[in-house]
């Protein structure tokens, strides 16, 4: 099993902005589920749409082909590995 080898302060600087990139993309992916939630609900009622719920979706869209170019590259993980030596025993009473 390799040793775990702390990330050095420059290789987390490197890392900071795909890390942030990729956070912000998973939040658009959602928001953008979410319009597509609201404009389908719009149908579904009969209701008629402005276009600003589609002007919405579109400007999401391209913030989000923008953040997939911000989040490509490595990504050094913050957090320590967990250990996968942890053995549980069950008691039976």
């Amino acid at each position: 099993m390799p040793s775990y080898r702390r990330p050095t302060h420059k290789e987390l600087a490197k890392s900071r902005d795909p890390r942030i990139a990729q956070a912000l993309l998973v939040q658009h992916e959602n928001y953008v589920n979410l319009l597509r939630q609201a404009t389908a609900l719009l149908g579904d009622t009969n209701l008629q749409s402005s276009g600003v719920i589609d002007q919405l979706i579109q400007t999401s869209l391209q913030d989000m082909n923008r953040l997939r170019q911000l989040s490509k590259g490595r990504v050094v993980s913050r957090k320590r590995p967990q250990n996968s030596f942890r053995v549980t025993h069950a008691v039976f009473t």
